[in-house]
């Protein structure tokens, strides 16, 4: 899924540099915590903030996932409802 104002991409970060063209530095979420040499493969495309929970996201946090962000990388058990695209 892709927009003019980011890009969500509920595939992994292993995927990701497969599809996401590097033409400029991305601002993007991981959702919880992943092993170091995924975050290393993050990196290339910008700069990574990693979420320190493993929880659920808020719908707060959502909200500014998806305004903040240019690409969100949700992990297993991060649900984005539909309301928040409303």
């Amino acid at each position: 899924m892709n927009d003019a104002d980011g890009i969500l991409f509920p595939i992994g970060v292993n995927k990701l540099v497969e599809y996401v063209e590097v033409t400029h530095l991305h601002k993007i979420l991981i959702t919880r915590p992943l092993p170091s040499e995924i975050r290393h493969k993050a990196n290339v495309l910008g700069d990574v903030t990693t979420r320190s929970k493993t929880t659920s996201l808020s719908e707060q946090e959502m909200i500014s996932a998806l305004q903040d962000y240019d690409i969100v990388v949700p992990t297993l058990g991060v649900f984005f409802s539909a309301n928040i695209f409303l």
